[in-house]
């Protein structure tokens, strides 16, 4: 794939982007005040499916509880997992009318704050990215908006849905996980499925989507397909999980 010197140097500007300084509010009511308190005739409220971790710093500034305090989480601000249902795959043993309709997908959003852990964003990209799987728009055949991308020098599968970029080499970063455990490592099955830069002010958010596997305790950024044994040493930036198993 051609490298086009324009696109290079567009990427060595990274070290001047920034956002623009917005005063940083803090939440109105608590978390526990809003989803938590059920009073007579104020009506039912929404349940909240996500498991959540987060700093210190994200808890006093969102008014979250205390009991979802982290100090484990490295690289990252927040981090809300859950489970949600998939659509039902039909066709087993080629039986158009065979269906399986238990079938579920995990999520991940992942939030960064601009300053604590600043992105690496290819401003060529949208601000926002929304995810295609939960609309109609993912089962209508139109050419996808991605094939319209800017290209980049390593824009294989992966890279060439991400809109961060490598600001020394120019080449597209992805986000990837796994796990280590007596056995050995392993990897997860989820991507990069939408993000929005400024979700909150000063505030990033990250959405992967995959298999409910075995959970994470890494997710990485990177320009590399390595496994997680060697990412550590090359991935540009790294995010530590809290243990799940304490």
């Amino acid at each position: 794939m051609m490298m086009c010197g324009f696109y290079v140097c567009c990427f060595f500007s990274f070290s001047e982007i920034g956002f623009a300084e917005t005063e940083i509010e803090t939440a109105g009511r608590s978390y526990e005040e809003i989803w938590q308190v059920f009073k007579p005739g104020s009506g039912t409220k929404d349940s909240d499916p996500n498991v959540y971790v987060y700093t210190p710093e994200f808890a006093k500034r969102f008014r979250m509880p205390a009991k979802w305090v982290s100090t484990d989480l490295k690289g990252a601000d927040a981090v809300a997992f859950r489970v949600v249902p998939a659509y039902s795959s039909c066709g087993w043993g080629g039986d158009a009318s065979a269906c399986r309709t238990d079938e579920v997908r995990c999520e991940m959003d992942i939030y960064f704050d601009h300053k604590r852990n600043p992105l690496p964003w290819d401003q060529r990209y949208p601000e926002i990215w929304a995810d295609r799987y939960g609309s109609s728009s993912h089962f209508i055949p139109a050419p996808f908006r991605e094939d319209r991308l800017p290209k980049r020098p390593n824009d294989h599968f992966f890279a060439r849905y991400s809109p961060f970029v490598d600001p020394k080499t120019g080449q597209g970063l992805w986000w990837d996980g796994g796990y280590k455990n007596e056995i050995g490592y392993g990897g997860i099955f989820m991507s990069l499925i939408s993000y929005d830069r400024e979700i909150f002010a000063g505030v990033a958010l990250v959405v992967m989507a995959g298999g409910c596997g075995k959970p994470a305790d890494a997710l990485w950024l990177s320009s590399s397909n390595d496994l997680y044994q060697q990412q550590k040493s090359v991935a540009f930036k790294w995010v530590t999980l809290p243990d799940t198993n304490e």
